[in-house]
């Protein structure tokens, strides 16, 4: 079984799975939302086989891997007739007095804590916020023109014609995508996978 959290790069992932599936037409794979703040917590409860997440987690038990896949730049995700679709790039006081949009993890706090510290880290104004509890929140949030979204550049490309990504200035980057796995997990799939993802 695979875990995904809030923002996971799910492009490259599907690509990753489905060369998987072709190297292994009779592999039957699973995916399954996992805390994006502990997504360790699925891995030592045999929930999951590998989980992917952008938190920073510093606090991993012994018996979990920690593989970085990526690392991404931010952009920011705006409807086509949000009046900054107009410019070719945005800086972050272009956002100040914008409606940012929060994605939020159903399962815990802690990722939305993580994801206001990086923001404010990155030097965006956070004032006037609005929580998406999932993906489709968010984009019937950004459809609405309800206010902007600051996400990892690729993770959401090509999901929804309303709604267009801006480059952000200066915001060299938002993360590191990172794989996690139990250490002793011999299952080849997981390196299989890992590989395709990291080429």
């Amino acid at each position: 079984m695979c875990g995904i959290s809030a923002l996971s790069d799910k492009k490259m992932l599907s690509i990753a799975l489905q060369q998987l599936k072709e190297q292994f037409p009779r592999l039957e794979i699973e995916m399954k939302t996992v805390c994006a703040s502990a997504p360790s917590q699925w891995l030592t409860e045999d929930a999951c086989d590998i989980a992917f997440t952008w938190s920073e987690l510093t606090d991993l038990p012994e018996s979990i891997e920690s593989c970085v896949i990526a690392e991404r730049s931010c952009q920011v995700l705006l409807n086509q007739q949000h009046p900054l679709a107009e410019k070719e790039t945005l800086s972050c006081s272009d956002l100040a007095g914008q409606r940012l949009l929060i994605p939020a993890c159903p399962h815990c706090q802690r990722f939305t804590q993580f994801y206001m510290e990086r923001m404010r880290s990155l030097g965006i104004p956070v004032v006037d916020t609005a929580t998406a509890r999932d993906t489709e929140s968010l984009f019937f949030m950004l459809e609405g023109n309800v206010g902007v979204a600051i996400v990892p550049k690729g993770a959401f490309d090509g999901m929804n014609a309303s709604v267009i990504s801006k480059t952000l200035e200066g915001c060299l980057k938002f993360g590191q995508w990172k794989a996690l796995y139990r250490r002793e997990n011999s299952n080849q799939m997981i390196r299989s996978l890992l590989g395709l993802l990291m080429r």
